[in-house]
Order: structure tokens, then sequence, then C-alpha cells
């Protein structure tokens, strides 16, 4: 069964990031408004707001080999509202944290750090390039890529545009492909990877690849059927109300299911193991507001329903005792939670 606990009331809590220091693994959840972000326990007790405002947070991410400093988008506020966004460096210094700009990118909406040897990149998509009327898409979005800088906390990112022309650039994923970690995402044109390649200069380029031509909303990759080979989980189109998951064929990634019920305003998915096997969380934000688990199971693939009335808009895993436990920004009612499964028969206490 799954088992439930609130954490918190957050007013429009997004974003869910993992955040490790000397102490443990913490849990990082900040708002899409001017709103603050929370720091959690494994055990779900709030130990401290790292900010109070500005807000319009769609990604954090620590980076890696720093325990002290992550980055965070800021003032993407909505598509409509998001000229502002900027990527920031966040450190601890002394007792609280302080925010340096590493540069502004308007429309920001994801991103990530990808390691190449030794030298860290700055991944960035942004959801658009411009917006002069609201829900206008004619300036579709873009791929930025750039080393990050030595001192994070004085230094700014000089971005390349990597690729541009792509609609509703939303999703984003990272996967290991040939022990290189690997930025995938989802868009109205379908779905790309990026791989970096040494060029004959000793330079670095991204190699851009469409994988499926599908538009889609999000994507992770996960293998549920235990086939040794990781499967495609889509959530399509933009915003939209379809769960599909595709299989490698050859060189081609092949329908294999779609959720037979509609899921109106699609938005959370992440992977979540239910005592040691794989499965996929998903979350939508409109209608009934579910959030939904995928797994695989008697030869097919199934859906159940972990909760209602939520509306998530993401969600993450993380270990702990050896068993994991999902944490879940549900936007819709403003709720912090935290979810885990238990045996039928099992006590539901932490």
């Amino acid at each position: 069964m799954i088992c439930k606990q609130k954490l918190a009331e957050l007013t429009k809590c997004y974003c869910v990031a993992g955040f490790d220091d000397d102490t443990g693994t913490h849990i990082l959840v900040a708002s899409e408004k001017d709103y603050p972000c929370y720091m959690f326990s494994l055990q779900g007790e709030r130990e401290e707001t790292l900010w109070e405002t500005p807000g319009g947070v769609m990604s954090m991410v620590q980076v890696p080999g720093v325990k002290d400093c992550l980055l965070a988008t800021r003032k993407f506020y909505s598509p409509n509202d998001s000229k502002d966004a900027y990527i920031a460096a966040i450190y601890r210094e002394g007792a609280g944290w302080k925010e340096h700009t590493l540069c502004a990118l308007p429309h920001v909406h994801r991103f990530d750090i990808i390691p190449v040897g030794d030298t860290l990149y700055l991944f960035a998509a942004t959801l658009l390039s411009r917006r002069d009327i609201k829900d206008d898409w004619s300036f579709p979005g873009k791929v930025y890529v750039g080393p990050l800088p030595q001192d994070l906390r004085t230094g700014g990112l000089d971005l390349k545009v990597v690729q541009e022309g792509l609609l509703m650039n939303h999703g984003y994923t990272s996967r290991m492909v040939g022990g290189q970690l690997t930025p995938v995402i989802a868009t109205a044109n379908g779905i790309f990877a990026y791989t970096p390649v040494q060029d004959e200069k000793g330079g670095l380029t991204w190699r851009s690849q469409r994988l499926l031509a599908d538009p889609a909303s999000e994507v992770r990759f996960l293998d549920l059927d235990g086939d040794g080979q990781e499967e495609m989980i889509t959530l399509s189109p933009f915003h939209g109300d379809t769960l599909r998951v595709y299989a490698k064929k050859a060189s081609q990634w092949v329908l294999v299911y779609e959720y037979e019920e509609k899921i109106p305003f699609a938005h959370a998915l992440c992977s979540f193991h239910r005592f040691g096997k794989p499965g996929a969380v998903i979350g939508h934000r409109k209608d009934a507001q579910k959030l939904l688990y995928l797994y695989w199971q008697d030869g097919d693939y199934r859906v159940d329903t972990l909760d209602t009335g939520v509306g998530s808009a993401n969600a993450l895993a993380f270990t702990r005792d050896g068993k994991e436990i999902l944490i879940s920004a549900n936007r819709e009612i403003n709720e912090v939670a935290m979810y885990w499964f238990e045996e039928e028969d099992a006590n539901a206490k932490i």
C-alpha cells in the first residue's frame, strides 16, 4: 500500500531536488511563484529556508563535487512571465545562503550540469525565445551550452547556442550513454539527445540526435520490463494528456503502450521503485489531478493510483535506509508531500 506524510505547505510548490553535504542527503523544494525554497531531511523534517524570494524556480542542480553550492533558475513565473529569468549560483556563507547571478537567460526552463572530462558544462533549455503577446509561440526555444566558471561566487557564463527552432522546449532528463552523461530534451518537435564530441581542433561540439519525432512535454528512460534495455516514457503533447511507453527496436523507438485514460495537464514524471522493482510516477494538474504509478507486471504495463486531487508539478525519489521515498510538489494544493510503499500488513509509521 502507499503511505503519505504531508511535510509542509508551500504556495505553488514546483521544483524538487537533492542536495548532499557533510551531514548527508537533503531535499530541496522551491516555488514557481514568489515564495520560499525549503530544505528537508530524509525523515521529512524542515531544516532551513534557503531563500524567501524571488521564486520562479523551474530547476535546481547541485554543483558536482561542491558541498555548499547549487544552481537555480529564478523569475520564471509562467510562459507569459519569464523574460526576466536568470540562472544563479546559491552558496552557503556562514549560517545562511547567498546568491550570485551567473547569467540572464530569458525564458530558461530546464538546465543541468554535465561533466565532460575534467570540465563541467551548463546545459540550458529555453521554453521559448521571446513573447510579445500572451500565449504566443512564434519564437521557439533554444539549447545553450557553456563551461561553468571556476569561481561560482564571482564568475559568469559564456553560453553558445547549440540548437534553435525548438517549439515548446519543456522537458528534460539525462541518461548514461557509453559512459557519458547525455542530456535529453522533450519538445513539440520531438525528443532530442546531445552528445559532446571533440572536433579536429581539440574543441568541443555538441551533436544533436532526434530520438523520436512525436511531440512530448516530458521524457524519462527506465527499464520497466526487466529485459536489460531502457524504455522511453513520455507525457505528450505539451502540457498534454497522454502517457506513452516506447521500446527500442533495432535503431528505432517504437510505441508499445499508451495509457487508456486521458490525464489533462500531465506534468510530473520520475522513476520510483516499489520493493526494488522499477516504476514511474506521473502527476497531472487538471481534472482528477491524480498521482499515478506505471509499472510492469505479468507481461503487461499497469497503472495504479497513488493519490487523487493533488496536482503534482514535479516529483523525485530519494533513498532512505535502503528504501525509496518519493517527494512530490503537489502544486495545485500547495503541499509538499512524502510517499512510500509498505507491505499491506506493515506498520506505516516512519
